[in-house]
Parts: C-alpha cells; sequence; structure tokens
C-alpha cells in the first residue's frame, strides 16, 4: 500500500514520515476495512504469563490444524515461536480449559488442554 518506502535506504526518516503523513487519510480508510472484516475475542484469565503462553499457543496451534481458510490463515512465523516457546514442558502439568463465548469462533474446541 505505502510501496515499500520504508525499506529503502534513499529515504531519510523524515521524508519517509511527511510521505506517509500526506496520504494518511487513504491509509487509515484501507486499514478500517481491513480491521472491519475481524472480530477480536478477550479470554479475561487470572492465569500467570506462562500458562496464558501456553494457552495461547494451544489455541493457535488447534486453529493451525484446520484444513482451508481457518487452518491457512494462520501466521506461519508465529507457529514457529509457539512450537519453540509455547508448548507444555515436560515438568508442567496439563491444564484444562473451558471456552465459553455467546459468540460462535469458527474451528474453535469448547474444551482445550494445554
Amino acid at each position: 500500500m505505502w510501496e515499500g518506502h520504508w525499506k529503502e535506504k534513499k529515504y531519510r526518516e523524515h521524508i519517509r514520515v511527511l510521505e506517509f503523513m500526506k496520504d494518511f487519510d487513504r491509509y487509515q480508510r484501507a486499514s478500517n476495512e481491513v480491521h472491519k472484516m475481524f472480530r477480536i475475542f478477550l479470554l479475561p484469565t487470572d492465569a500467570d504469563t506462562r500458562i496464558r503462553l501456553r494457552l495461547e499457543t494451544g489455541i493457535a496451534m488447534h486453529l493451525y490444524a484446520q484444513e482451508g481458510v481457518v487452518g491457512d490463515f494462520q501466521d506461519e512465523y508465529l507457529k514457529i515461536k509457539y512450537l519453540r516457546e509455547g508448548r507444555r514442558r515436560e515438568n508442567e502439568e496439563k491444564v484444562e480449559v473451558l471456552i465459553k463465548s455467546g459468540e460462535r469462533i469458527l474451528k474453535l474446541p469448547d474444551r482445550l488442554v494445554v
């Protein structure tokens, strides 16, 4: 959308910012249209950081395993991060998570063990 100017070394910082700001309204409208396609769900929890990472990893890995649009949509870089950092370690207990929502979340199970 911004033609990659931010990557080119020939553009100085202030020139890049000025060019971006000149077309800011167009970028903002396009960004808003993209965001309208998504719904953000928050999972309130008092779990510690490690459990939250395991939960996020469990959800992500479940979605990666799905066929079609759901599985294909997931970010490959994050998959590597989750596999490296978020899997349950041998010394960690399994945690069963119940997922309840008033909304249908495509391909997300009601229970997940992480």
